[in-house]
């Protein structure tokens, strides 16, 4: 029975997350984020932020309780200010330091949304586990499988749509000059992160002294919001194929890239038919030539757009003449 528990617990969390990543990977169609960074972001959601974040919500919760007792200001705090609170802040220190070293991987802030998303994830997978084992514990198989379906399935995207916020606003500072866009800008998207969070925590503290209705409200701002932020994603994935329409023109002109092939990249559609074909009438070998030769015709477009829009940042002239050179080498 314990093995099915866990087996269970660790199924719960797991295939539903491999459904929601697949989700966001296809959402990032231009330019793929490299694997092993992705894996790095889910990976310090998953251990470094999870225990991070817990060991500050312990001692947090041990001041608030020593200090007050156990009432509902209390319990406000210790679920609705200090999860939140903390928990966003470790997620959010991946995003950070991505920002500061692996700068040149964010290239607008849909990058950041798919990279807020994935600590998000890792958070959410590991944490599901510990909270489906306790359902286990408390109520039995039915009432594991009654937090699954809320925890992963209705309230599945939570972690990532919060921390998506943080990704979106430090994805905004890495695009925008002036203090207010590299400063500000993050302050409020990780205070967003922080609000949304705490709604769905409050609501869920207080469903039963408010009838359910704080639920709804929180089942209301969790869904809302992600509408909200599908949106936006969608509006930066059009600016990116807008990108490619406009600095990949002229490398047509100079013939570097064929009208075909430019009316393949331009579009994402396309680009998956091309590859598929490509698999199955050539092979795997032949698929994945076809695909460092997309990744870096979008990379010459991205470095273009940014060499126009930020100056050099730290060499961008060379990075445009290397890639060119390298789509040069992939035509012979």
């Amino acid at each position: 029975m314990i093995a099915l528990i866990i087996l269970i617990a660790l199924a719960g969390a797991i295939i539903p997350t491999i459904f929601y990543i697949n989700l966001i990977w296809w959402l990032d169609r231009y330019e793929r984020e490299p694997l092993w960074l992705l894996t790095a972001a889910f990976l310090w959601g998953a251990i470094p932020a999870v225990i991070g974040g817990g060991i500050l919500e312990v001692i947090f919760d041990r001041i608030v309780y020593g200090a007050l007792g156990h009432n509902a200001l209390s319990d406000a705090l210790s679920f609705g200010a200090s999860p939140p609170l903390f928990e966003e802040s470790a997620k959010g220190i991946f995003l950070i330091g991505l920002l500061l070293v692996f700068w040149r991987h964010v290239d607008d802030p849909l990058d950041g949304i798919v990279y807020g998303a994935m600590v998000g994830f890792g958070f959410a997978a590991v944490e599901n586990i510990f909270y489906f084992l306790s359902a286990a514990s408390d109520a039995g198989i039915g009432g594991e499988m009654v937090n699954i379906f809320l925890r992963a399935i209705v309230f599945g995207l939570n972690h990532a749509f919060f921390t998506s916020w943080t990704g979106l606003a430090l994805g905004w500072a890495r695009t925008h000059a002036g203090p207010l866009n590299r400063i500000v800008v993050p302050i409020l998207g990780w205070a967003a992160a922080i609000f949304f969070h705490s709604v769905h925590n409050l609501g869920a503290t207080f469903g039963e002294q408010t009838v359910y209705l704080s639920c709804l409200i929180a089942l209301l701002f969790d869904w809302g919001g992600i509408l909200l932020m599908t949106i936006i994603a969608f509006i930066l994935i059009g600016r990116e194929r807008q990108w490619l329409v406009t600095e990949l023109q002229p490398e047509v002109a100079s013939g570097l890239i064929s009208q075909q092939d430019y009316d393949i990249l331009i579009s994402s559609l396309r680009r998956a038919r091309v590859r598929f074909g490509t698999l199955t009438n050539q092979g795997w070998s032949a698929y994945e030539r076809l695909g460092k030769f997309f990744a870096t015709a979008t990379d010459l477009a991205f470095t273009k757009h940014q060499l126009s829009a930020y100056g050099e940042e730290r060499g961008n002239s060379a990075e445009i003449a290397s890639l060119r050179a390298r789509l040069q080498a992939m035509k012979q």
